[in-house]
């Protein structure tokens, strides 16, 4: 039995795409990656000429998420780097804390768990401190994340990396997030 996920793609029962429709899919998923990048890479060429940090930093946080959802994961770090760099430095505080938690899948991606927690809680306190609200979509992002890093580490160490976490000043997240050790252990 074939299900319909959309227009366009079809899947077997077992709900795995079929070989000829997962190629048009992922085509067609990389043209809507590629239209996006260039849509944020032009935003950041105007924020650059008007000298607006904020605004230049948005827009490589977009291009960072684009490059992690391709999978580009150095391109990904190297452009979230530059936004953490420019947010913290422009003092926002919601708009770092939601790039803490792209540093987060990052760090999760490349295995690197206590890192990714303590990444994950820091963003969490600077939301809350900041009395800033996730969008539904970036709430359900994260907390996917943070409970599959509870599910795959000892309850001990979860907790005593998000304690860490919890307890680091804005700045001290950034440098956590900015820093190449692979898992640094806890402070």
């Amino acid at each position: 039995m074939r299900v319909l996920l959309s227009s366009s793609v079809s899947a077997t029962r077992s709900g795995e795409p079929e070989r000829s429709e997962l190629s048009e899919s992922s085509l067609t998923t990389e043209a809507t990656w590629e239209r996006s990048a260039e849509f944020h890479n032009r935003s950041l060429e105007i924020h650059r000429r008007r000298d607006d940090s904020a605004g230049m930093a948005v827009a490589l946080t977009n291009l960072g998420e684009i490059a992690r959802r391709r999978r580009q994961v150095d391109e990904a770090v190297a452009l979230h780097d530059d936004s953490a760099t420019l947010f913290a430095g422009a003092g926002e505080r919601s708009d770092l804390a939601e790039c803490l938690e792209l540093f987060t899948a990052l760090a999760a991606h490349r295995q690197q768990l206590a890192r990714a927690v303590r990444l994950a809680a820091g963003a969490a306190a600077l939301r809350e401190a900041a009395g800033a609200t996730p969008s539904p979509a970036e709430a359900q992002r994260h907390q996917a994340i943070v409970v599959t890093l509870r599910r795959a580490m000892d309850a001990t160490r979860f907790t005593a990396a998000w304690h860490d976490g919890w307890a680091m000043s804005a700045d001290e997240a950034v440098a956590l997030a900015l820093e190449q050790d692979l898992d640094p252990p806890p402070r």
